[in-house]
């Protein structure tokens, strides 16, 4: 049972526009998504950006080294927040094997509730 389907809208947002752009191509070609758009520094100013992502209502899915992300998912419409970390060998070595950035939220069962915070094991490095 896929979380997501082809009638799904993603986009994709960063400051790299040929890295995204390649991951848009990546979904379109791989998992037939054909509601994706990619959204870069050529496309919309920062600003524009994050205001974007705080308009967004379902979900938000991001790297747990962009602040970016997760001010967006704190102060933003979204319901759910997935923070993730890509862990390989070097970097297990040199910080443990949690999430880079996880936090409790203890005082506030709303973000407690929104946020989830995941780790992937992989062989690739930054």
């Amino acid at each position: 049972n896929n979380y997501y389907n082809t009638t799904t809208n993603f986009t994709l947002i960063g400051r790299f526009h040929t890295a995204i752009v390649s991951y848009t191509n990546t979904m379109k070609d791989i998992g037939n998504f054909t509601n994706t758009r990619d959204v870069t520094d050529k496309t919309l100013s920062g600003t524009q950006a994050f205001c974007f992502l705080l308009s967004i209502e379902r979900e938000i899915i991001g790297m747990s080294m962009s602040t970016y992300i997760q001010w967006a998912a704190i102060l933003g419409k979204a319901r759910s927040a997935r923070i993730y970390s890509m862990l390989y060998k070097d970097r297990i070595e040199r910080f443990g094997g949690g999430a880079f950035y996880q936090y409790n939220f203890t005082r506030n069962s709303r973000l407690k509730e929104k946020f989830s915070f995941e780790s992937y094991t992989t062989e690739e490095e930054d």
